[in-house]
């Protein structure tokens, strides 16, 4: 077998010891060095996690957009992001676009996407159309399956700053996708070979 890399083993030894743990022997009962994970977790890990795909994430956005000497405001809008994914990390594009209530307006934002597990980041250049203003933004956000919690800040030039914060639900498409063999490697996974 050819020496698997850093990534995937550690991956592998996360989801043995999570099988180990489920499937915990009782007490007083000496476990066995090597647990196989049960069908049912192989199955799911097997559906849930490719190891590389490309995706088309259409969503919406329901938030708060505080404009600095203004106050806050409700917006709602929605996005498009086109990402590449590989083991949990992933990058593409995203354009997203929202109508502000408290300036009266819409505003696009148009720029690269990065993120790893749940976390992420994206930005770019914003128009503004409710002034007539063009800038550049960036947000942060925490996903967890389809909802993140994100924060923007809008820099635009001539018109005032904006803070937006709310809520985003996107679904994922697959466009394609490679599944990665997580319950081979973890079956496979033993100790590191002697040195010699």
């Amino acid at each position: 077998m050819a020496p698997m890399s850093r990534s995937p083993r550690i991956a592998c030894a996360i989801l043995v010891l999570v099988a180990v743990i489920g499937d915990a022997a009782p007490a007083g009962a000496q476990a066995p060095m090597h647990r196989p994970m049960s069908g049912r977790f192989k199955r799911w890990l097997e559906n849930r996690l490719p190891g590389k795909a490309i995706y088309l994430k259409p969503g919406i956005t329901v938030a708060g957009g505080w404009t600095n000497g203004s106050g806050t405001g409700f917006t709602l809008g929605g996005e498009l992001s086109a990402l590449y994914w590989h083991e949990a990390i992933y990058g593409g594009l995203v354009v997203d676009g929202v109508y502000d209530w408290q300036r009266g307006g819409a505003r696009l934002m148009v720029g690269p996407e990065f993120g790893l597990g749940y976390f992420g980041i994206d930005g770019g250049y914003v128009r503004d159309f409710a002034m007539g203003a063009h800038g550049g933004a960036v947000r942060g956000f925490v996903s967890v399956g389809i909802a993140a919690l994100y924060v923007r800040y809008t820099a635009l030039y001539n018109a005032p700053d904006i803070v937006d914060f709310g809520l985003l639900l996107k679904l994922p498409l697959p466009v394609w996708q490679v599944k990665y063999p997580w319950p081979r490697c973890c079956e496979e996974l033993g100790p590191p070979p002697r040195k010699r």
